[in-house]
């Protein structure tokens, strides 16, 4: 598993031979759609969140709560209200990884591409996707959490250095 990995796999893959050898980029945006990875991440991101209760009815109420306050204007048709329905309904079920993995669409809602048109690593740690969904797709790791960002695929936006958890190690040596 890749991104739901159990907290001992993590770590040891955090430290992996494959990030020495890694080179120093961000991933393009057709990688991201083409690469199995991004649909294992995804899924493991979500079968955590879903599978625990509490997780899952806050990450519902914070997505449903950001699309009210920030992204109402972008909500699809003349009913809102039931394009929020859906729009939560939509993210929720995976709607949207489907909308990136099977169809290329980098969508922040239920047919709502992001509103800045960004794509790969630009839209993971985008500040819409930041707010809808909480998650920091840079944020360092360590062996407490429960599972990984995507410093490693992009390594560039996540501003990597060499030596810190999940960059690869041809990235620059951090200056002190």
């Amino acid at each position: 598993a890749t991104f739901g990995c159990p907290k001992r796999c993590v770590w040891k893959s955090l430290r992996s031979d494959h990030l020495k050898k890694a080179p120093c980029r961000d991933w393009t945006a057709e990688e991201f759609i083409s690469n199995p990875y991004t649909a294992n991440f995804m899924t493991g991101m979500f079968q955590y969140v879903l599978n625990k209760e509490e997780l899952k009815h806050t990450q519902s109420l914070q997505y449903e709560s950001a699309l009210k306050e920030k992204f109402w204007d972008l909500l699809p048709g003349p009913n809102k209200t039931e394009s929020l329905a859906r729009a939560v309904d939509h993210y929720m079920n995976l709607g949207w990884m489907e909308d990136l993995v099977q169809r290329g669409e980098w969508n922040i809602g239920w047919r709502m591409p992001h509103p800045r048109g960004l794509k790969g690593c630009a839209f993971f740690a985008s500040s819409e996707v930041k707010t809808l969904t909480g998650i920091s797709i840079c944020r360092d790791r360590s062996e407490f959490d429960d599972f990984r960002g995507l410093r490693a695929q992009c390594a560039l936006t996540c501003e990597c250095r060499s030596g810190q958890v999940a960059c690869p190690r041809t990235c620059p040596v951090a200056i002190e």
